[in-house]
C-alpha cells in the first residue's frame, strides 16, 4: 500500500521490468471496494526510488503494461469511459483503447480505440521487435454463456505527432470463446 498526499491509500500491482533492466513499470489503484477504478501507470528505478506518474490506465482488470523492446515506451490499456459508474462496478461495461506513453517525456497517446476497431474492448498489447507497432485484441465484451469473437489488430506506435495506422490482422475469429 502507498499513502497518497490526500491521505488515501493505493495498491501497487502489475509490476514489469523494462527490457534494459533499469526501470520497473507498475499500476497504482485506489484501495477501494469498487473493483474497476481507473489506475495510474507509474515507473520507478530498480531500487524502488524515483517514482514517477506517467498516465491514467485501466485498473482492476489485470491488463499488464508492456514495455517496448527498446525500453523507451510502454503500451497499456486505457479506459475510455472513466466517468462511468457502471464501468467501475461491472467488467462488461469497460470501454478501452490501446495507449502508449513515452517514458522520457511522459507524453501519452491513443494508438487504437473503438472508433478505429468498431468494438468496445481493445486489449492485450504486444510490441513488434522494432518497437514500431503493437499487435492487440479487439472484441466486444465476452458473455459467459455465448462467449465472444475476438479479432487481432495492428497499430503503429511511432509517436504522438503521427496519426496511428490501425488495421485488422485477422477476420473475426469464427469460433466462440466461452469464459467460465
Amino acid at each position: 500500500l502507498f499513502n497518497n498526499p490526500d491521505g488515501a491509500q493505493s495498491i501497487a500491482a502489475l509490476f514489469t521490468w523494462s527490457p534494459d533492466g533499469k526501470t520497473i513499470a507498475y499500476e497504482r489503484i485506489s484501495d477501494s471496494p469498487t473493483p474497476f477504478l481507473p489506475a495510474g501507470l507509474w515507473i520507478m528505478n530498480g531500487l524502488g526510488g524515483q517514482q514517477r506518474y506517467l498516465a491514467q490506465a485501466d485498473g482492476g482488470h489485470g491488463y499488464v503494461p508492456v514495455w517496448s523492446p527498446d525500453s523507451h515506451k510502454i503500451a497499456f490499456v486505457q479506459r475510455t469511459n472513466i466517468t462511468s459508474r457502471q464501468a467501475d462496478m461491472q467488467a462488461q461495461a469497460l470501454q478501452s483503447a490501446i495507449a502508449v506513453v513515452d517514458v522520457s517525456t511522459s507524453r501519452s497517446w491513443i494508438v487504437a480505440s473503438a472508433n478505429q476497431t468498431g468494438v468496445q474492448l481493445n486489449l492485450n498489447p504486444s510490441w513488434t521487435a522494432d518497437s514500431a507497432s503493437i499487435t492487440f485484441i479487439a472484441a466486444n465484451p465476452f458473455n459467459a454463456v455465448l462467449g465472444g469473437m475476438p479479432r487481432y489488430w495492428s497499430a503503429s506506435a511511432i509517436g504522438p505527432q503521427m496519426r496511428p495506422t490501425v488495421k485488422p490482422l485477422t477476420p473475426p475469429i469464427s469460433h466462440v470463446i466461452a469464459i467460465g
